[in-house]
């Protein structure tokens, strides 16, 4: 029998596209985000060389290693996704999703050239042009785009997915006239998938160009005064504090077990150990909750499970 419920109403945290023409301002100011006390720990996903490491005073948020892949970066968007949240406080993701986005294409192409059909026409010329049929791209996307998008928005966090914005100029006669095109280097259903869309315009100043919230309208200009905080936690609502489900908690047990240097199998024993001791039969944790959890976690010795894994 089909199971019903009426709605919560609980707000959540919102999946942001933050997107500009100038790479700068945008990345500088999701960064400043982090010294924010309203939020907890933030992560910077980045994609080729590191622009965040020259940004450091901005707050103390962490920058992600990965090995340079799509899956790799899908990957650790996934982990980062069950750490729970520092002092009860939500945790903040900052995505470089042009750079992803780019991995997403070359890889759709690799898997291209790896059908039996290319692999023959290459092996004739190594120069030969080879077509990305749907089922190339629906794999890619669906591994290395909506893989790691759909985590985001489901994990009780703010995701920041960053992107790069052009404009088109347009000429006539020889000379330049107003422009006509502006379009985001991201995944093109991307702008219907997340919460909101923000653009960092000239000046620094933020505006809410698209949203799906019905507490405010688009557009809408944010304040020069944090104005993330603002659209976040005033706009959004945003609870302050998070409190997990039992399937999150657990989730969170396990990131901690491996974060603890434990292997694959004595982390799950570990983390069941730690449940059994601890959880209960709640189906909610709080910050109190989750450091009860991870205190039993951590007196655990690795070697009690080395014999049965």
């Amino acid at each position: 029998m089909t199971v019903t419920r009426r709605p919560t109403g609980a707000p959540w945290w919102p999946l942001l596209l933050v997107e500009g023409v100038d790479a700068a301002p945008v990345l500088a100011e999701c960064l400043r985000l982090s010294a924010d006390p309203w939020v907890g720990t933030m992560w910077v996903v980045e994609v080729g060389p590191s622009r965040a490491d020259r940004l450091g005073e901005l707050g103390p948020f962490e920058v992600v290693e990965h090995d340079g892949t799509a899956a790799g970066v899908a990957t650790a968007v996934r982990e980062l996704c069950d750490v729970a949240p520092a002092g009860g406080r939500p945790n903040v993701i900052v995505l470089d999703g042009s750079g992803l986005w780019d991995l997403v294409k070359k890889g759709a192409e690799q898997l291209a050239r790896q059908s039996t059909d290319a692999q023959l026409r290459l092996k004739r010329d190594p120069f030969a042009a080879v077509e990305v049929l749907p089922q190339h791209w629906d794999w890619a996307k669906s591994e290395w785009w909506w893989g790691p998008i759909n985590e985001l928005h489901a994990w009780p966090g703010v995701g920041l997915i960053l992107a790069d914005s052009y404009v088109e100029d347009v000429w006539e006669g020889g000379h330049p006239v107003p422009a006509s095109a502006y379009w985001t280097d991201i995944e093109k259903g991307t702008p219907h998938a997340v919460d909101a869309t923000v653009r960092v315009g000239s000046g620094g100043r933020l505006t809410v160009t698209a949203t799906k919230s019905l507490r405010f309208r688009a557009p809408a200009v944010l304040p020069d005064d944090e104005p993330l905080v603002r659209l976040i936690f005033d706009l959004f609502a945003a609870p302050p504090e998070v409190v997990l489900d039992k399937r999150r908690a657990q989730r969170a047990v396990l990131a901690r077990a491996r974060a603890l240097g434990m292997g694959e199998e004595i982390a799950q024993q570990a983390a069941r150990t730690a449940w059994d001791r601890e959880a209960g039969i709640a189906t909610t944790f709080d910050a109190d909750d989750m450091a009860r959890l991870f205190a039993a976690l951590d007196d655990i010795d690795p070697l009690d499970h080395q014999e049965a894994a």
